[in-house]
């Protein structure tokens, strides 16, 4: 029912706890969740509005042509401002709140490459930093593809270790957990078998920078993320018995 829609719509954006649990919720009834989520996504500037905004930018992912047939029997109006919300070109939709850390010098970051091999002027790196920030944990940003068929793989490679490495060194931060994400954003076949050294250390004595990495790793989500994930269950396991 719409009710319960909200409901998970809250839980979604709110709630850490709950978010998978909300998130399966909303993504298995996208319908009733679309009913919901539109006319509240343009209301007047709310909480409320913004938990709408991003479930459905969560429903426009998951079942776009469902969002859109619901967004046609609100009317021309509403199915306008639903294609300009959530499907029109991804990075005229950017939307960041906040600022990027104070230590973080984007000037000193790798330089980013066409796939020709063309060097990009450093604005280029900042906007790359502004639409790492505002890709969320569970609501993928539609132009990450078209940057990875646009940009050269090996600098982008390069400029997410750099944003992982700069977060690690100034103690793993959670509100600035977008920075270890860039690794899921771009990664190649080497990726999560190069974080497996840092996932152990943390799983030893950071748990909260462990559970960002896990994270990281369920978000590339290949073989070699499972491998990775499989041997932190089984140290965690043999750690278990030796301590019981």
């Amino acid at each position: 029912s719409p009710p319960g829609a909200r409901v998970a719509a809250r839980l979604f954006a709110r709630r850490r706890s709950f978010r998978v649990r909300a998130r399966a919720w909303l993504v298995e009834h996208p319908e009733v969740s679309a009913i919901a989520a539109i006319p509240a996504a343009f209301e007047r500037e709310t909480r409320g509005k913004r938990v709408a905004r991003r479930a459905l930018g969560l429903l426009a992912h998951e079942h776009p042509a469902i969002v859109k047939d619901v967004a046609r029997r609100y009317g021309r109006e509403a199915e306008e401002r639903v294609h300009a919300l959530c499907f029109c070109e991804p990075l005229a939709r950017i939307d960041v709140r906040g600022r990027a850390p104070k230590w973080l010098r984007v000037a000193s970051l790798p330089p980013l490459r066409t796939r020709d091999g063309r060097l990009l002027p450093r604005a280029a790196a900042e906007t790359l930093v502004d639409i790492l920030r505002c890709r969320g944990e569970d609501v993928p940003y539609a132009g990450i593809s078209a940057l990875k068929d646009a940009l050269d793989a090996t600098s982008l490679d390069a400029f997410a270790w750099a944003l992982f490495h700069a977060w690690l060194l100034h103690g793993a931060p959670r509100t600035h957990g977008w920075m270890a994400r860039a690794l899921a954003a771009f990664p190649r076949d080497d990726t999560a078998l190069r974080l497996q050294p840092h996932v152990r250390e943390a799983a030893h004595g950071e748990p909260r920078a462990c559970s960002a990495l896990v994270d990281v790793l369920a978000a590339i989500g290949d073989d070699g993320a499972r491998l990775v994930l499989e041997d932190l269950e089984f140290a965690r396991a043999r750690g278990a018995r030796i301590y019981a």
